[in-house]
């Protein structure tokens, strides 16, 4: 049986179709190979044990002995995308046909079944025209040859955005006078062909600080916008870099005093971080990282005490520090 592979393999990119060879008298030879981060793909053996169970035979002879050689390689192209290269050639290496085909699953052994079938359907073709008839010859002048109308182009599935976030415990040292505990809520949204839009709030109260016989409490709350590129190192882990802009509000009010002092200062800063993703879960992932954040407006906190005489009680530095330890949702 021979089936139509442009109707099977969604997203596959086809060149010319080999030569017409009737399929007992095709010998074929396989070559497979996995590329860098593939290596639990399925192997060499295994595939073609599957395409010869498919067929009912094992149509794979040594490559000196073959009439056309099937070549093939899986490579991984994010965490959870596999690219697939298949092209077929002759005796002396011509090309005659070439496929690319793309793939979303979450482990590379979801597409064994999915592999052999395609060989096994590349095997069982051979080409995607009927073998020639012998005609006897013309007499007069040759008819005129129709050119197959073009084969149209399957649509690739677009590729839905994915919603992701989470709470992470913060450190923050450089907001306010001392180490400050606070935590951060963050939103992400993975696009299509773009970098992951990460948005984020953030709050830390109970830092104090002690200043001419009474004491000033601060309050530090923040939003920030930014993008979230992420690197695959492992299916199960992987590496982000969010860069963000961040607007914050530094509040000071002080006890103890004789007059009231208060106060609230905006602190506009880009922020830094690295962080370490690891997949507990199907969609549940913990975060680990650090970064830094540079005040592009200072805040400095003054009181006056007594009334009429200015004492500086807290300046925030060029630079900020923060470690976060946390848990995100991956929705589907």
């Amino acid at each position: 049986m021979r089936w139509p592979l442009f109707l099977l393999v969604p997203g596959a990119v086809m060149s010319a179709p080999a030569p017409a060879v009737a399929q007992d008298q095709t010998r074929w030879s396989l070559e497979w190979t996995r590329a860098s981060g593939a290596g639990r793909c399925i192997a060499p053996a295994s595939l073609r044990h599957r395409v010869a169970r498919r067929l009912g035979r094992d149509p794979f002879l040594p490559v000196e002995e073959a009439d056309l050689h099937l070549r093939g390689q899986i490579g991984r192209e994010s965490a959870d995308r596999w690219k697939v290269m298949l092209s077929i050639a002759d005796r002396r290496r011509r090309s005659l046909g070439r496929r690319v085909l793309r793939f979303r699953r979450e482990r590379c052994s979801d597409l064994d079944a999915v592999l052999a079938l395609l060989v096994a359907i590349a095997v069982d073709t051979g080409s995607l025209a009927p073998a020639p008839t012998t005609r006897p010859a013309p007499t007069t002048r040759p008819a005129p040859t129709t050119r197959p109308a073009p084969m149209p182009r399957p649509r690739r599935p677009v590729r839905r955005w994915r919603p992701a976030f989470g709470l992470v415990g913060v450190l923050d040292r450089g907001a306010v006078p001392a180490t400050a505990l606070g935590v951060e809520l963050w939103l992400a949204f993975d696009w299509p062909r773009l970098a992951p839009l990460l948005l984020s709030g953030a709050l830390w109260p109970g830092a104090e600080q002690t200043a001419r016989g009474g004491v000033i409490h601060f309050l530090f709350h923040t939003v920030a916008v930014g993008v979230c590129p992420e690197l695959a190192l492992l299916p199960w882990l992987g590496l982000r870099f969010p860069l963000q802009i961040e607007v914050g509000w530094l509040h000071g009010s002080g006890s103890g005093y004789d007059v009231e002092q208060s106060g609230m200062v905006l602190v506009v800063s880009p922020v830094v971080r690295v962080q370490l993703r690891l997949r507990i879960q199907r969609c549940l992932f913990g975060t680990l990282g650090a970064g830094v954040f540079l005040p592009l407006t200072r805040g400095r906190f003054t009181i006056e005490e007594p009334p009429g005489t200015v004492h500086a009680v807290h300046e925030q530095g060029p630079v900020g520090f923060r470690a976060g330890l946390g848990l995100g949702l991956q929705l589907p």
